[in-house]
């Protein structure tokens, strides 16, 4: 049996979507044309949606446009009925519709608290398709190549010494480079109390796992404006914005991207136009 563990999948859907106890008024008007099946087919087409992979549904397949129509279970005179009202209302993109496809941008964006944990921004639209994107494309991709390469080649810029003990204070400060993002000597203290037999590879794997879930990580401040606003940087189109307080990181900038605080050291790097 390989010693090498697979990861799980990275998750493009979410197990849920959010049932809100008001009625819109798009449910008002399915329910009162079709009744129990017009109320299905809303809410089992809002299922659909966020259950599918970056929450986009594809109907150029037919096995593809089979599947949608048994998931919903209503007759396809009520279900083609309700999409043509949704797409007039705007509920289901027109544009998107159009090519066949089934893209619900309101719902979307209420599944923002899925996908802020997994260093991932929310399915975008571009055109007539759908990108989604890491948080910090580049330092996820610099991550992945220093793994790569520590798991390839056995070593990284850090000198293995056949997996004897580790020294403490040099050492430290080359697991900072390769860690810019982590508190390493607070990381390197845990693994001392836990492990005092440590090897340079449990080093590696425990700061790995620290990065990629969050923990161990410095105190990020956010750019602040003169007059106190909080920076941010649209993740779409890359326009810099200000905001009054923390809670505008939950809305989106006005070409639908979504807004990505611009943390002290970093680089600002603004679109020209």
């Amino acid at each position: 049996m390989s010693k090498n563990k697979v990861g799980r999948p990275e998750a493009r859907n979410c197990a849920y979507f959010p049932h809100h106890t008001e009625i819109t008024p798009e449910l008002k008007y399915l329910e009162g044309q079709y009744g129990a099946e017009g109320y299905r087919v809303y809410y089992r087409l809002h299922e659909f949606c966020t259950t599918s992979n970056d929450h986009l549904i594809n109907l150029n397949n037919k096995y593809d446009e089979l599947t949608f129509r048994n998931y919903i279970n209503a007759p396809k005179e009520i279900v083609d009925d309700a999409i043509e009202y949704l797409v007039y209302r705007e509920v289901i993109d027109p544009e998107m519709y159009g090519q066949k496809k089934i893209w619900m941008p309101n719902l979307v964006t209420k599944l923002r608290p899925c996908w802020k944990d997994r260093e991932r921004c929310l399915p975008q639209k571009e055109g007539t398709e759908i990108i989604s994107r890491y948080r910090n494309s580049d330092r996820i991709e610099k991550n992945r190549i220093k793994q790569n390469k520590i798991e390839l080649n056995g070593s990284s810029t850090i000198n293995d010494n056949s997996n004897s003990l580790l020294t403490a204070v040099r050492k430290d400060d080359e697991y900072q480079q390769l860690f810019p993002d982590l508190d390493v000597p607070k990381a390197m203290k845990r693994i001392r109390l836990e492990n005092p037999d440590y090897k340079h590879k449990d080093v590696i794997n425990w700061l790995t796992h620290a990065e990629k879930n969050g923990f161990s990580s410095k105190k990020k401040e956010i750019k602040r404006t003169k007059s106190g606003m909080y920076k941010a940087k649209c993740m779409k189109c890359g326009d810099t914005d200000s905001l009054q307080d923390k809670r505008g990181f939950n809305t989106m900038h006005h070409c639908g991207g979504e807004l990505e605080p611009i943390y002290e050291n970093k680089k600002e790097v603004i679109n020209e136009k």
